[in-house]
């Protein structure tokens, strides 16, 4: 990344650190008996990265619980976990900052024990012309392969994720 100044490196420094990568300090606990920690490889980790000195971490709510002043990494069972994102935005790189409201962003996702599940909100510059803000999810395996997670489009996704079984893993 080139840069004149110090920001954008900063940014970026910032949304890595808040992140767990494997091996790294343990998300938030949001399972029954939180003050036994279980071990990686028993749960499905989920970070919310976004860009900028002040930026709000994108997930709001995972199965209807607030989460937002827990952080921005959790940690959960396997399964099927609604994942939705907070309408207030702060976003930024060097050159543009975004502060506003989106509508609500739903992912239905299906988490698997050891797997991470990264939800990202970046600005994307256009040529000095300002930038748009991008969403993003995907989900990282211990293989280091990725896959891309889309946003829920209708109930039916939801119910699908829901009939979802992680011993079945298809």
């Amino acid at each position: 990344m080139r840069t004149t100044n110090g920001v954008a490196s900063f940014a970026l420094a910032l949304s890595v650190a808040c992140v767990p990568l494997g091996g790294g300090a343990p998300g938030y606990p949001l399972y029954p008996n939180p003050q036994v920690r279980l071990p990686d490889g028993r749960v499905a980790h989920l970070a919310g990265i976004c860009t900028g000195a002040e930026c709000i971490p994108p997930i709001k709510l995972v199965d209807g619980q607030d989460v937002s002043s827990y952080g921005s990494a959790f940690d959960l069972l396997p399964g099927c976990h609604l994942v939705t994102l907070g309408t207030d935005i702060v976003a930024g790189t060097a050159y543009v900052t975004f502060h506003g409201s989106a509508a609500p962003v739903v992912f239905a996702v299906r988490m698997k024990a050891g797997n991470r599940y990264v939800i990202q909100r970046d600005i994307v510059e256009n040529m000095g012309r300002g930038g748009r803000l991008v969403t993003t999810a995907r989900e990282e395996d211990a293989h280091g392969a990725s896959t891309s997670i889309e946003a829920v489009k209708d109930e039916a996704e939801i119910a699908a994720c829901r009939d979802w079984h992680p011993a079945r893993q298809d």
